[in-house]
């Protein structure tokens, strides 16, 4: 190799090196004043706008759509969204594992049991999400779980008769065509849970920075704080049952300051 490009190939590697290290702190720096909010089609449906509000500079917004619930977790765990909503079960389930974050809002939700015929069905099939909710609304009884990605899959499987009952979130439930059989607001469950990464709360001090209101306008609701009693009722529950190794103060699980 001729010498005297030496020096110039050693210059071309310096400013390579150092644009791949610019990019990589740009990124990392734009994640980190990017608020991500992670929603998957039926939570979309709750928006009174899809258009993400502003907080001003630095600061962006990012709406992502997870077509399931499945895949939204996934995006959770991997700290892929600062804002998102589980139901209050998986949500007490799982706090432990999730990446830092707290509930912020109660979502009023309910979760139906459903089906089609009036037949009587020693075990029945029954379609679900996940068993976090289906266990609770399903207590006592003998039946077969069968897990779908999404309430409109769960539904065609009802509706083509591969399943006997299932259970849908009240969005998805047409009275008029299917007999519900029970209520999870029934059991005192009347919410799901609007969740925010600790990082993007601990911002909320900043008075420039509006966060929770913020996030409170994109309802059509009044959002209020989650309830007390029904998470603390749900807390017990599930660490009687040997769902949660330990039990959790309402503080623990629901940022408070400035609600």
């Amino acid at each position: 190799m001729n010498q005297k490009k030496n020096p110039l190939l050693i210059i071309l590697i310096l400013v390579l090196a150092c644009t791949v290290i610019a990019i990589n702190f740009w990124e990392i720096n734009l994640r980190k004043n990017t608020l991500t909010i992670g929603l998957t089609p039926q939570q979309m449906t709750l928006l009174s706008s899809k258009v993400p509000f502003d907080l001003g500079d630095p600061f962006k917004v990012k709406l992502v759509t997870y077509e399931t619930e499945q895949a939204l977790l996934q995006a959770i765990y991997a700290k892929k969204v600062d804002v998102y909503i589980l139901d209050t079960y998986r949500y007490i389930e799982q706090f432990a594992k999730l990446p830092g974050s707290r509930a912020v809002f109660g979502i009023p939700s309910d979760y139906f049991l459903i089906t089609l015929s009036d037949e009587q069905v020693k075990r029945p099939r029954v379609g679900m999400l996940s068993n976090s909710i289906s266990e609770h609304l399903l207590k006592g009884k003998v039946y077969s779980e069968h897990l779908y990605s999404d309430y409109k899959e769960c539904l065609q499987a009802l509706n083509n008769g591969l399943i006997d009952q299932a259970v849908l979130q009240e969005r998805y439930v047409d009275e008029s065509k299917f007999k519900v059989l029970s209520k999870l607001s029934s059991l005192g469950y009347k919410e799901d849970l609007l969740i925010v990464s600790t990082s993007w709360l601990e911002k909320n001090d900043d008075e420039d920075l509006a966060l929770l209101n913020n996030i409170a306008s994109m309802y059509e609701m009044n959002l209020e704080k989650p309830n007390e009693t029904q998470l603390v009722d749900v807390m017990t529950e599930l660490f009687t049952s040997e769902n949660i190794p330990t039990r959790y103060y309402y503080k623990d699980l629901v940022y408070t300051t400035g609600l």
